[in-house]
């Protein structure tokens, strides 16, 4: 039983880890600063509800290898313009800011 109830919290975490899901949509913009700042990555119309414009936020990059794996996939995303999903967490929830830093993409479904 300890057992069933550690695996239902650890799964309930991993849930809860995204403020949001996306539907399907398609990489719309990809912004990509030279000097090693944040990407900013735009999706289709009103797919991340909360973010800049409802469709944009920042890849953060903690990991280097994640990072580089998640902005490829975006990238070839963008490229063949493939469905994909975005699970996002808000990071500013000043209702009086709109700019770039309002979300962060957490990970990306390739569809």
């Amino acid at each position: 039983m300890k057992y069933l109830l550690l695996i239902g919290f650890v799964l309930s975490q991993a849930v809860s880890a995204y403020d949001g899901l996306s539907g399907v949509t398609t990489v719309e913009y990809i912004y990509s600063p030279v000097d090693g700042s944040l990407p900013y990555v735009q999706f289709g119309d009103n797919s991340m509800s909360g973010c800049h414009d409802n469709n944009g936020g920042y890849l953060p990059v903690t990991n280097v290898e994640g990072g580089e794996r998640t902005y490829s996939l975006l990238l070839a995303a963008y490229m063949s313009k493939s469905p994909v999903a975005v699970y996002y967490k808000y990071v500013n929830t000043d209702p009086n800011y709109n700019g770039w830093g309002k979300c962060h993409i957490l990970a990306v479904d390739l569809r």
